[in-house]
């Protein structure tokens, strides 16, 4: 075989693939044991990875929803909206709302 047509075989993905099987079967069963591990901790690494990408979407939308809660909280407050209708417009809890009435009545630019 020539070294170009080596060359391209060996960059082949077809080529490698089956080259890993062939290697991965006729491996001694403790390489074969070893690399079935290796594989399994991988696929759960990736899943963690996903899941833990997932869980950091999932924060945002509710850092976004009560952002946009709280936008609207302040907005109703500077109609001079009652708190028990802002709580139930926003969802917010009655702490919050205070505490948002607190900090309006503070500044001064509000």
């Amino acid at each position: 075989m020539t070294p170009e047509l080596l060359e391209y075989v060996e960059a082949d993905e077809g080529f490698q693939q089956f080259n890993d099987r062939y290697e991965f079967a006729y491996a001694d069963p403790q390489t074969r044991h070893d690399y079935v591990q290796w594989v399994k901790a991988m696929i759960r690494e990736e899943g963690e990875r996903e899941w833990a990408r997932q869980e950091g979407r999932q924060e945002g939308r509710q850092e976004g929803k009560q952002e946009q809660s709280l936008t609207i909280a302040v907005n109703l407050l500077k109609m001079s909206i009652p708190v028990e209708g802002v709580i139930k417009a926003t969802g917010l809890t009655l702490e919050e709302v205070e505490e948002l009435k607190k900090d309006l009545k503070s500044d001064p630019l509000a």
